[in-house]
């Protein structure tokens, strides 16, 4: 949600991309305010209409971005390693970061009605802790770049969440 609506994290990290870079073709000028009105009207329209039509919408919080590109992290000193070294794999985001990079994003997913029909699916409550986020598990990256999880940080992802809702894809 944050990157479509702010851009990309890593130019700016650990400074919060503020500025709505939504690409919304008007008749006339858009404020930003106006922009991610716009933007979340959208999103809620189609999350009803899903429900409406007898789907169960399983809808995900934003997945917490790393400072940089997962090889950087963990092969620092390699040719994919880059300027920077992260220091600390396990907590590679902070939870202010996480909350304020996301907080437009997130306000807007705690306003709707969840139940049979929507489900939550709370990513920070299920890979973070109460100081942030790793960027790895068990030695396992849980990222496939910075800011998408790797198959093995999707795998811990939904089973931490099947365990806690108990249901059986």
């Amino acid at each position: 949600y944050s990157s479509g609506i702010y851009g990309d994290n890593l130019a700016d990290y650990p400074e919060i991309p503020n500025q709505v870079r939504l690409n919304i073709i008007s008749a006339s000028p858009l404020s930003e305010a106006e922009k991610l009105e716009l933007y979340w009207a959208s999103l809620q329209e189609i999350i009803e209409r899903l429900v409406k039509s007898n789907k169960t919408i399983w809808l995900m919080d934003p997945i917490p971005e790393l400072p940089m590109h997962i090889g950087e992290a963990v092969f620092p000193y390699s040719i994919f390693g880059g300027d920077r070294v992260l220091a600390n794999l396990m907590l590679a985001t902070p939870r202010e970061y996480y909350f304020e990079r996301h907080r437009f994003i997130l306000e807007r997913l705690n306003s709707l009605t969840y139940g049979d029909s929507l489900i939550r699916i709370p990513v920070y409550d299920l890979l973070c802790n109460e100081l942030g986020c790793p960027a790895v598990s068990e030695n396992s990256a849980l990222y496939f770049d910075d800011d998408h999880l790797s198959v093995e940080g999707s795998r811990i992802l939904f089973d931490r969440f099947l365990e806690i809702k108990e249901i059986n894809i």
